[in-house]
């Protein structure tokens, strides 16, 4: 072996000295054989019990162990001395503590990265990336691709650019994503939520917001109202309306659901039936009524199930409940009743008026989903 040629009557182990005093080893000592012995003496003296070890050993602590051996300098990295020393172990660059500085400023390197991740993590749509959070990234090697952009949704766009990635395709919004998107962020709620007239915008909730994924930035404008006085700055809006308790905001949007499941029909909101209210000596109002096929709805929040002392005793709204279902039953009207953990869908509505009003004409109907 040349190693042995060289160093004739020096025991193998004593060779790193003589580096330490020569400071250079003789011309034509460095072959691939003996810098791969002298990488598993150094994996030895840094602690390095697998190949993947040497990843997590920084420049400064292998250039200051390995003081002296000259190789390193025929390698333009660290990682290129590795992939050269072991040609056969598969390698994984974002693993790797001291990739070159300009390493990550190549677009391709972040490609190559993201691409590996998404084979690693069986990514196949923007689906599968969607319960992919920034810190997956981070802990898979990413930070360094991850900063380079404004946002994770926008490395997607710009590294996977055959999808046709939206907001819908990421579980959390970028913490500017609306900055500059305004008017693009009021349509998305007004069709949603079917917002017709002005008025309409008092009765949107916090919850509603949310669902939007737009609450958090609609909060660092000063709340939904100061939003929409930049929006709309011609309309004069009553701030006080933003902040009622009871916007009654998912009879609104059983109402408009409502509307859409039965399209030939006349649906209203907040309906005072007249004979109801005569033979029982009090106002009975449905919070959806369609009178044509005198079906009712009524949605009934979290205190018709629980005590809340600040809606007032769950026994008197469990008499009260009993008592409209039993006018109902005696005037012919069918009345569904809409429970507080509805998900806002006409699937779900539907699938309520099935369960509830089984043997009905309506039960059997087929509506057009959400």
């Amino acid at each position: 072996m040349l190693r042995k040629e060289v160093f004739s009557g020096q025991e193998e182990e004593n060779i790193n000295s003589i580096f330490q005093y020569r400071k250079r080893a003789p011309p034509g000592f460095w072959t691939l054989e003996n810098i791969r012995i002298s990488m598993d003496e150094l994996g030895k003296k840094l602690g390095v019990e697998e190949l993947d070890d040497w990843l997590q050993i920084s420049v400064k602590e292998f250039v200051t162990a390995a003081e002296g051996k000259s190789f390193i300098r025929q390698f333009p990295s660290y990682f290129d001395l590795l992939r050269t020393c072991y040609p056969l172990h598969s390698w994984e660059e974002s693993k790797c503590r001291s990739m070159p500085s300009k390493y990550w400023k190549n677009p391709r390197n972040h490609k190559k990265f993201l691409t590996n991740f998404a084979r690693k993590h069986s990514l196949q749509s923007p689906a599968d990336w969607k319960p992919i959070t920034s810190q997956m990234i981070v802990e898979s090697g990413g930070s360094s691709v991850l900063y380079a952009y404004p946002s994770m949704l926008q490395m997607l766009i710009e590294n996977f650019p055959e999808y046709n990635w939206t907001l819908d395709d990421r579980q959390t919004v970028p913490h500017n994503y609306w900055k500059d998107k305004h008017l693009e962020l009021v349509k998305k709620i007004k069709e949603k939520y079917s917002i017709e007239h002005m008025e309409d915008w008092y009765r949107i909730s916090k919850n509603q917001l949310a669902s939007l994924r737009c609450l958090s930035y609609i909060t660092r404008q000063g709340g939904l109202g100061n939003f929409l006085q930049k929006v709309y700055p011609e309309y004069e809006w009553d701030m006080d309306k933003f902040s009622v308790r009871d916007k009654r905001s998912r009879q609104r949007e059983m109402f408009i659901h409502a509307k859409k499941l039965f399209p030939d029909e006349e649906v209203v909101e907040d309906f005072v039936h007249p004979l109801l209210s005569r033979s029982s000596g009090c106002a009975i109002q449905f919070d959806v009524f369609i009178p044509a096929l005198r079906l009712a709805f009524e949605y009934q929040g979290e205190h018709h199930y629980q005590e809340i002392p600040s809606f007032g005793s769950l026994e008197l709204y469990h008499s009260r409940d009993i008592d409209k279902l039993q006018a109902c039953a005696d005037n012919n009207i069918s009345l569904v009743v809409i429970p507080y953990l509805w998900d806002g869908k006409s699937t779900t509505l539907t699938q309520y008026i099935n369960q509830q009003l089984p043997s009905s004409d309506f039960a059997t109907q087929k509506h057009n989903p959400d």
